[in-house]
């Protein structure tokens, strides 16, 4: 369960603010090890955090590294779910919306974030609070800088912004399971028949076939054709699927988390697209599967295959028909992490 930093004008009357530093580490590594940037140590006591300025450089550095790996959850859309959208949804953070919610600006040539610091010789901020006041250079915290809330202020607004990170997935290798079903075309001197005598057949002949064990790099395949020969000369040549129950390795650090799983549909190569389970959703778009949550940095696998894994994909085509071939697959998964980190305020 994630706690709100500690407000700073609160932390401002304490004279003891290790504990307020410790939550901007805490906060700092959970997120960098979840970025995969670096990490940073706790301070102990005895230590006064205001004159340990490696430590506070440390933290500049690794949120400057990870700031944009971040998604910008307040622009995810349908109350941050990406079912039936796509990549241009997932949107992370960019230099204008991270200095309109933070202040601080990115350096153009390094990516960096420009942190408020107060010079050597420069006086204390009228307004410490106010980011244009003339006291303010910007950039990483200096040997001889000032120490002032600023420093504290600014680690703490950046990392209350950073929470899910996603990951898409391409999938080659052991695991899959497929299935296929033919049916026999007039052609090897079957009777001719109408269109859902050939589709009841043929339903009959795919529920026979047996799921065997595939090296694919399809992680779900629908595909299904059929062909007109003449009426009332209907066939139904294949439909083949291809499934897996997958799973992926979460982020270094363990961290509560929900994983949200999406598929990507695309047409199956060359054929037309079409929606074979009936899922809802277009072509090339994300469609969402399933939500896993723990805090176990054990792979998360998926529960269960993703669409109408034991249903005759001819079936969507119907009838009547035309000499077509149609189907849809993935080969990718996206994974949402959606991070319970231990401080800050956590998006709903």
């Amino acid at each position: 369960m994630s706690t709100a930093f500690t407000n700073i004008s609160t932390v401002l009357q304490n004279p003891d603010k290790v504990s307020y530093c410790n939550e901007l580490y805490q906060a700092t590594r959970e997120r960098a090890d979840v970025a995969n940037v670096g990490s940073v140590s706790d301070i102990t006591d005895g230590e006064d955090s205001q004159e340990i300025v490696a430590r506070w450089a440390s933290m500049q550095a690794l949120l400057s590294a990870m700031w944009d790996r971040y998604i910008d959850h307040e622009l995810a859309p349908d109350e941050g779910y990406f079912n039936n959208k796509d990549d241009s949804d997932i949107k992370v953070y960019d230099a204008t919306r991270w200095e309109a919610l933070t202040g601080l600006e990115i350096d153009g040539g390094t990516n960096k974030i420009k942190f408020r610091r107060v010079p050597n010789g420069n006086s204390y901020p009228s307004d410490w609070t106010d980011y244009s006041d003339a006291q303010y250079v910007h950039g990483d915290v200096q040997d001889d800088d000032m120490r002032g809330p600023w420093i504290m202020d600014d680690i703490a607004k950046c990392n209350d912004l950073l929470w899910w990170v996603s990951n898409k997935h391409l999938y080659s290798g052991p695991g899959i399971v497929g299935r296929q079903g033919m049916s026999h075309p007039p052609a090897f001197g079957f009777s001719l028949v109408d269109c859902a005598t050939a589709l009841s057949n043929h339903v009959t002949a795919w529920n026979t076939k047996a799921w065997v064990s595939f090296v694919e790099s399809r992680l779900y395949r629908a595909a299904t054709s059929s062909t007109l020969t003449g009426t009332p000369s209907y066939q139904f040549d294949r439909g083949r699927r291809f499934q897996t129950i997958f799973g992926v390795i979460p982020p270094t650090v363990v961290v509560p988390s929900v994983a949200e799983v999406y598929f990507l549909i695309e047409k199956d190569g060359v054929s037309s697209y079409l929606d074979v389970d009936g899922l809802g959703v277009a072509e090339n778009k994300y469609y969402y599967h399933e939500a896993i949550a723990n805090g176990s940095s054990s792979p998360r696998v998926m529960a269960s295959y993703f669409g109408n894994y034991n249903t005759d994909p001819c079936i969507a085509l119907g009838c009547p028909i035309t000499t077509t071939t149609k189907g849809a697959l993935s080969l990718y998964t996206l994974w949402v992490w959606k991070m319970d980190f231990a401080n800050g305020t956590k998006p709903t």
